[in-house]
């Protein structure tokens, strides 16, 4: 009478699954991102989400808060999204380590950037005008043109090494 031939015991050890560096890169990015990511499909047709700070390093920031919600940003309530960025169930704000979830309409998103870089071209304007400025008594600062300010308005990228 013939044997026939055993069934191994245990399963065959597996190799183990190296990574590309891109993919590992990949799956990490992505975990790290998860605490703040935000669902492009979540925000209401013609509304902008955005993480607000509550607290820094145990400190509440009411004034912070208060500030975003005079210029008409309100708290997405959990239970627009139940179980997604809260547990399931949870009545009240979503929140996460310190921060807050809002939300704005698109229009005043779009007018506030607007406000905000009329704003900045007109702090340029006053700092050219502070350096043009000479006070009495001196002699003016752009009568010759090694006496004239230099000023240079421009974005240059930064080199990155690889």
């Amino acid at each position: 009478m013939a044997q026939s031939p055993r069934e191994p015991v245990h399963a065959a050890v597996r190799e183990p699954i190296r990574l590309s560096d891109e993919e590992l890169m990949a799956k990490y990015d992505q975990q790290e991102a998860g605490d703040f990511a935000i669902d492009p499909t979540h925000p209401p047709e013609g509304m902008i989400y955005q993480w607000i700070t509550h607290e820094v390093i145990g400190q509440e920031q009411p004034g912070h808060v208060a500030s975003f919600l005079r210029n008409q940003w309100k708290p997405v309530p959990a239970m627009r999204h139940d179980g997604y960025y809260m547990q399931r169930g949870f009545e009240g704000q979503i929140t996460r380590k310190g921060m807050g979830l809002y939300e704005l309409p698109e229009e005043l998103a779009t007018e506030r950037r607007r406000y905000d870089r009329l704003k900045a071209r007109q702090q340029v304007r006053d700092k050219e005008a502070q350096m043009i400025y000479a006070p009495p008594g001196t002699a003016p600062r752009d009568a010759h043109p090694k006496t004239m300010p230099r000023i240079s308005k421009g974005y240059v990228p930064m080199e990155v090494d690889s």
